[in-house]
């Protein structure tokens, strides 16, 4: 596993080369033409680059294209306490609807949303298929701790239309005083990233090239 994530420099130079031949190729062919938000070939792409340790800044900059189209509408901030985002990246294969804490178990966790029957891999598990991370940022004693929640996805095998509900969820950190249940209010931020982690998940600006975000405030209750 180390020897895949350390790969010389030229290689990150090919693979990037070839990545940028097959983006203009799709969109010549009208794959990438904001009605898929990029289509199966490009998630195949964006997949073979990420397990092969490609890392996810040049990832999300490298198919920015995709996360520009298919979104839904962004929630006007302030108009509720739970804001969803989703004009981050494109919601075309995925999105959160909802968030929450269960605060006697010390647990956050967020529905994913599958919306496509494609885009995911092949039917198995892993190396089949491919995963939807779920970084949560919990701003709580004093500070920002984010951790990591995933869950394993694959195309349809069924025919059954979609949607599909799963989860993602993570344990509180220690330092943010679980389990005092003082009652006292804090924030949980959630950002979705299928194929490889958000960049800079826990600010309001993250990048991503499928996903969204949610952010809402919770209680340390008893």
């Amino acid at each position: 596993m180390r020897s895949r994530n350390r790969l010389p420099i030229f290689l990150w130079i090919l693979l990037c080369a070839c990545l940028l031949t097959a983006s203009a190729s799709l969109a010549a062919d009208g794959i990438n033409n904001g009605e898929t938000a990029c289509g199966p070939d490009e998630r195949a792409a964006f997949l073979e680059a990420a397990n092969n340790g490609v890392p996810p800044a040049v990832l999300h900059q490298q198919f920015a294209h995709c996360a520009d189209s298919a979104t839904t509408s962004l929630a006007t901030p302030g108009d509720k306490i739970i804001t969803v985002n989703n004009a981050l990246a494109s919601t075309f294969y995925e999105q959160m609807n909802g968030c929450g804490y269960h605060p006697q178990i010390g647990v956050a966790a967020c529905d994913v949303e599958i919306k496509q029957t494609f885009g995911f891999g092949p039917f198995g598990p892993p190396p089949f298929g491919s995963t939807e991370f779920v970084d949560f940022c919990f701003f709580c004693g004093g500070g920002v701790f984010p951790v990591q929640g995933t869950v394993h996805v694959t195309d349809d095998t069924t025919g059954v239309v979609p949607s599909w509900g799963m989860m993602a969820f993570a344990p509180i950190p220690n330092v943010c005083g679980f389990p005092a249940g003082t009652g006292a209010p804090f924030t949980i931020r959630a950002t979705l990233s299928w194929g490889a982690p958000a960049t800079n998940p826990c600010t309001a600006t993250p990048t991503m090239t499928w996903g969204n975000q949610i952010t809402f405030d919770t209680r340390d209750d008893p």
